[in-house]
Parts: structure tokens; sequence; C-alpha cells
């Protein structure tokens, strides 16, 4: 799924994870936005959204909230230039 599910949610659409350690974006998704890994877990999950009273765009909002505050452009840049700086100093130290 790479970067998929994040992009969605950052763009309100309403988007449910595998609640397992294989998805990494699923540690950004609010608990009610992950479902167990099987296709009863999936389907159970729509049932539950579906259902929901306050529609599937209300239901976009909380992830998009809750992703926001970790995914940023600004983040991206400073775990980037963070990242940058230790493998280069790690290059260093080995010659390489």
């Amino acid at each position: 799924m790479g970067i998929t599910p994040l992009e969605a949610a950052l763009s309100g659409v309403c988007t449910v994870v595998p609640d397992t350690d294989k998805v990494e974006a699923r540690r950004f998704f609010p608990v009610a936005h992950r479902f167990l890994p099987s296709s009863d877990g999936l389907a159970d999950a729509i049932e539950v959204m579906y259902a929901d009273p306050s529609g599937v765009r209300q239901l976009g909002k909380e992830p998009r909230e809750s992703i926001a505050a970790d995914i940023s452009e600004e983040n991206f840049e400073r775990d980037t230039l963070s990242a940058w700086t230790h493998f280069s100093r790690v290059a260093r130290q080995t010659g390489r």
C-alpha cells in the first residue's frame, strides 16, 4: 500500500488500514480506522463505517486531523535532513 493510505487520509477520504506491523502507515491512524487483517475484518470495518450516522465525509476528518500532526512537509524536510546527517557521519567514520 505504500503511502497511498496516508495520501488518502490527508485528503479527507475515509480510510481504513490493516492493524498489523506489516503496514507502517497504520501507526498514524486512529484505532477506529484500523481493522483486523482479514477479509472478515475489512468487511466488519466497512459495515461499521457505513452504519455510522455521522457519514463517510465526517469519518474522513478524524484520520486527516490525526495524521496531519505527524505528516507534513516540514516534518519530512526535518526527518530527511536528520537522516542525511546521520548517514554522512557514518560514511565519514567508516571512510566510505
